[in-house]
C-alpha cells in the first residue's frame, strides 16, 4: 500500500454545517483555516494559509489519505484547497477512519471512539467552542483562540493516528473499500429535489403554525410560547395533575386520551373542566405542530444545492453492514401518502395537492399539516427528461430466512409465485387461498416478519401496531403458535445458532459451524478478541470481546457494542433474536451491494439505497425497456445461493413515493 497521510482540516463558512457539507463548502465565504497532517512516526505538522503546500498534497496521487469522516475533509481539500495549489484527492485514495471503526462495530463519533479505545490523546472538549468562535459567524476571535484552534487540529490528527493503530485493521478490505467509494460517490452526486415546491410548502407551513402557535400563550397565561418548550409544557401539565414521563408521540397521545376520559367525569365542575380543556388543547397543539414530518421541508430547503440534496447515506451504519441514513434521512420518511384513485397516477394526484399549496387554498383544509406530510417523499423529483427508477426485492427477508433455515418447500413455493402472507392468512382465518382479503393478508404480515425473529405473543402486539394491525393477547398467541408450528426448521435454527455461538465463545480459536455459517473467536493485532461470524456469503460480522452469561432463556453470548437506545458503548446480549436477525439482514446487504455495482456497470445511475430498495435517476428515453433490464440485473441470484428466488417490484415516476 502507498504511504498513508493522516490529516484533519478546520474550515470556515457562513452556512451552518448541518445544512450539509456541499452547501457548507460552496458558500462564497468558505475557506481553509488550518490543516494538520502526519506521515509515519514523524511528529504532526501544521499548515495555515500563506505557507507552502506540503508536497504530500501537491502530488496526492502518490499517497493514501486517512481522516475521520474523510468525505468532508477530501471535499474541503479539493474545493477550498485548489486556490492554494493543493492537488485533487480521489475517493479511491481515501481511508475513512470512521468507516474502519464502523466495520468493527465501534462508535462512529471521534470523541466516543477515543474513549472506547482509551487513546492517550482524547478529543479536546473545548474544540466545539473554538470551532464555533473561529469558524462560524460573526468570525470574531483573538489570535490566541486561533492558535488554540490550530493546536486542536493537530491534536485531532494525533488522536486519529493513535485510533487507527488501535483498530483491528488500518484500512478496509478491497471489497468493502469499493462499497465505501460507491456510497461516497452516490453521496456526492445526490438526489434531485423539487425546490420551488419545497419553498412554497415551507411558506404555508410557517404561516399556519405561526397562526396556531398564538394560542399557546393565551392558553397558558403566558407561561409557554411554543409547542417546542418541552420542560415547560411537562411542568405546566403536571400542575393540572396530568403527568408525562417524556414528550414522545405515543406518550402525548396517551395523555390526550387520559384527559378526554377525565373530561367526561368532571362535567359538573366548571373550573376543573376549563383546566382540563386547556390541557387538552395544549396537548393537541403539540400533536399538530410538534411533529417531525413537516420539519423535513426545512431540512430539504436548507440542504438543497443546485437542485439536489447530498450525503444521504452512511456506510456500514448498522452492525450487519447495512447502509443507513445521513443528512435528509431517507430511512424514516413519513408513511403518509397521497391517495391515487383508479384511472389516475401518483404524479397527477401529487400535483393536485401541490396546487392547493401554490394558491394557499390548503389553509381551508381541516389538516394542512397532514396534507403536507403526504408530500415529503414526492419532493424528491427528477427533471423533465428524466425518470426515477425505484425497485426493491419482494419479501426478501422472508425468503432469505426460509432459505437459510432450510424451509425448502416454502422457498420453492415462493419461486412459483406463492404469496407467503396469503398462505399464512389461510391458517389464521381458516379460509381458502383465493378468498383471503387484503385486510387478512395485512394482518398476516406481523406474525411472519416478527415471528421469524423469535417474536413472542407479547412483543407481537406492539410490533403489529406498526403495521396498523391491532391484536388481542389471544390473537397474538394464536398467531405465534401457528407460525412456529408452520415453520419448524426456523425454530430449530434459532437454537442451533445460539448453541454454536456459545460453543465458539467458550473455545477460543476453535471453529464451530451450522447452516453454512462459521463461528470462531480470534484475536486482532492489539490483543482484543472477537467473535467472528462468517456468513454463507463469506462476509464476516464482528462482535467485540465476547463472553457467555445467563440470558432470559439460558446461556447466551454477550459482547461489547453500541446500545441502540442510548448510543452508549456497553455490554450487549447476542440473543437468538439478534443473531438470526443480524444474519438475515446481513445477507440482504450482500444481495443489495453487488446489485448496485452491476447496475452501475450496466450504465444505470444509482443515487440512494433505502433498506432493500435502490433508487436510480435515468433518462426518460427507453425508460420502460431499461426498467425491465433493472429488474433482471437485481434478480440475479448470488453465487453463494444460486437457487434463491428473487423478485424485484418497483415503479417509474417523476416523484419518489412509497411503493
Amino acid at each position: 500500500m502507498k504511504p498513508i497521510v493522516k490529516f484533519d482540516v478546520e474550515t470556515k463558512s457562513s452556512v451552518p454545517i448541518d445544512y450539509g457539507s456541499k452547501a457548507y463548502l460552496n458558500d462564497p465565504y468558505a475557506d481553509l483555516k488550518c490543516m494538520s497532517y502526519k506521515v509515519g512516526e514523524v511528529p504532526t505538522k501544521l499548515w495555515v494559509p500563506g505557507m507552502g503546500v506540503p508536497h504530500f498534497f501537491l502530488a496526492p496521487q502518490e499517497y493514501m489519505f486517512a481522516a475521520f469522516n474523510i468525505q468532508f475533509d477530501q471535499r474541503a481539500v479539493n474545493m477550498l484547497g485548489r486556490k492554494y495549489g493543493f492537488g485533487n484527492i480521489r475517493l479511491d485514495q481515501c481511508i475513512d477512519i470512521m468507516a474502519v471503526a464502523a466495520r468493527y462495530t465501534f462508535p462512529q463519533k471521534l470523541a466516543t471512539l477515543g474513549k472506547v479505545l482509551k487513546v492517550k490523546l482524547q478529543k479536546m472538549r473545548r474544540g466545539t467552542y473554538l470551532v464555533k468562535t473561529v469558524c462560524c459567524p460573526p468570525f470574531k476571535y483573538t489570535q490566541a483562540e486561533f492558535e488554540e484552534l490550530c493546536d486542536y487540529c493537530v491534536r485531532d490528527t494525533d488522536s486519529m493516528a493513535e485510533i487507527l493503530s488501535l483498530l483491528p485493521a488500518d484500512h478496509l478490505s478491497p471489497e468493502e473499500q469499493r462499497i465505501w467509494v460507491e456510497t461516497a460517490q452516490m453521496n456526492a452526486v445526490g438526489v434531485p429535489v423539487d425546490v420551488k415546491a419545497v419553498r412554497q410548502i415551507n411558506r404555508i407551513v410557517d404561516w399556519y403554525t405561526g397562526d396556531k402557535m398564538k394560542r399557546m400563550p393565551f392558553l397558558t397565561d403566558g407561561e409557554i410560547d411554543t409547542v417546542h418548550q418541552r420542560d415547560k409544557i411537562l411542568k405546566w401539565c403536571e400542575g393540572y395533575g396530568v403527568e408525562m414521563e417524556n414528550f414522545q408521540v405515543d406518550t402525548v397521545a396517551e395523555a390526550v386520551l387520559d384527559v378526554e376520559e377525565r373530561l367526561l367525569d368532571v362535567f359538573e365542575d366548571e373550573a376543573v373542566l376549563r383546566g382540563y380543556g386547556k390541557v387538552l388543547e395544549v396537548l393537541k397543539l403539540r400533536q399538530l405542530l410538534g411533529g417531525a414530518a413537516v420539519k423535513k421541508f426545512k431540512r430539504l430547503q436548507n440542504m438543497t444545492l443546485n437542485g439536489s440534496i447530498h450525503d444521504n447515506l452512511r456506510y456500514f451504519g448498522a452492525t450487519t453492514g447495512r447502509t443507513t441514513g445521513g443528512g435528509f434521512q431517507f430511512l424514516n420518511l413519513p408513511r403518509a401518502k397521497v391517495d391515487v384513485p383508479e384511472g389516475s397516477t401518483h404524479d397527477i394526484e401529487v400535483e393536485k395537492v401541490l396546487d392547493k399549496f401554490r394558491d394557499a387554498s390548503i389553509i381551508d383544509h381541516d389538516d394542512p399539516l397532514g396534507e403536507a406530510k403526504k408530500l415529503v417523499r414526492p419532493m424528491l423529483k427528477v427533471g423533465d427528461d428524466q425518470t426515477l427508477m425505484v425497485r426493491d426485492w419482494s419479501s426478501i427477508e422472508y425468503v432469505l430466512c426460509m432459505w437459510f433455515c432450510g424451509e425448502q418447500e416454502k422457498v420453492k413455493a415462493f419461486a412459483k409465485g406463492y404469496d407467503p402472507y396469503i398462505g399464512f392468512a389461510t391458517k389464521l382465518f381458516n379460509v381458502r387461498y383465493e378468498d383471503v382479503t387484503k385486510d387478512q393478508r395485512q394482518k398476516s404480515k406481523p406474525p411472519i416478519l416478527g415471528g421469524q425473529y423469535t417474536l413472542g405473543a407479547n412483543g407481537l402486539i406492539g410490533y403489529a401496531e406498526g403495521y396498523g394491525v391491532f391484536m388481542t393477547v389471544d390473537e397474538a398467541q394464536f398467531s405465534t403458535n401457528t407460525y412456529r408450528e408452520d415453520h419448524p426448521l426456523v425454530k430449530t435454527t434459532w437454537y442451533e445458532l445460539q448453541d454454536t455461538a456459545v460453543a465458539a465463545v467458550e473455545n477460543h480459536r476453535r471453529p464451530f459451524s451450522t447452516h453454512n455459517t462459521k463461528f470462531i473467536v480470534e484475536y486482532d493485532r492489539t490483543g482484543r478478541h472477537w467473535l467472528i461470524l462468517t456468513l454463507p456469503s463469506k462476509r464476516t460480522l464482528y462482535y467485540c470481546e465476547p463472553f457467555t452469561g445467563l440470558g432470559k432463556y439460558g446461556k447466551v453470548v454477550k459482547h461489547k457494542g453500541i446500545n441502540p437506545y442510548n448510543k452508549q458503548w456497553s455490554t450487549r446480549e447476542l440473543n437468538i433474536s439478534r443473531l438470526i436477525e443480524n444474519i438475515i439482514q446481513a445477507l440482504g446487504r450482500d444481495i443489495l451491494q453487488p446489485a448496485v455495482k452491476r447496475l452501475a456497470l450496466a450504465g444505470f445511475s444509482p443515487r440512494a439505497t433505502v433498506y432493500d430498495e435502490i433508487i436510480c435517476v435515468e433518462p426518460l428515453l427507453d425508460s420502460e425497456k431499461r426498467f425491465k433490464e433493472m429488474e433482471k440485473i437485481m434478480c440475479i441470484a448470488p453465487s453463494w445461493a444460486p437457487s434463491l428466488p428473487l423478485f424485484a417490484d418497483g415503479y417509474l415516476s417523476k416523484r419518489y413515493m412509497k411503493g
